[in-house]
């Protein structure tokens, strides 16, 4: 059997969000996340992923124990929900819960 020629990637237009996470207080995130992932889909987005304990497998990146990624079909839809008062009253709310590095994917590729 020959191996397909065809170009089977597929581009999705979005926008991918990585948060890298480090909780202080289990429980008080676990309520944080959840009116996180409800406002996320009020605003056409998706909680795609939530693990903890990540691994290096190389470089010299350091996650902290938790990583969280997003979807967003529109890049107005992330920025409505990024600026949203509902979302910084959330931070505000739950700042010493966690600490947050986020990194944002435009143009997202799908294979």
């Amino acid at each position: 059997m020959e191996p397909s020629t065809q170009n089977t990637a597929k581009i999705v237009s979005g926008y991918i969000v990585l948060i890298d996470v480090e909780t202080y207080d289990r429980h008080s995130f676990n309520e944080y996340l959840s009116q996180f992932s409800q406002l996320i889909v009020k605003n056409e987005g998706m909680l795609l992923f939530e693990g903890f304990a990540p691994e290096i497998i190389m470089g010299d990146w350091k996650p902290r124990n938790m990583l969280l990624i997003l979807h967003f079909d529109k890049k107005e839809s992330f920025q409505k929900f990024w600026i949203s008062g509902e979302h910084r009253a959330l931070i505000y709310k739950y700042k010493d819960v966690a600490d947050f590095k986020i990194v944002q994917i435009q143009n997202v590729h799908q294979k």
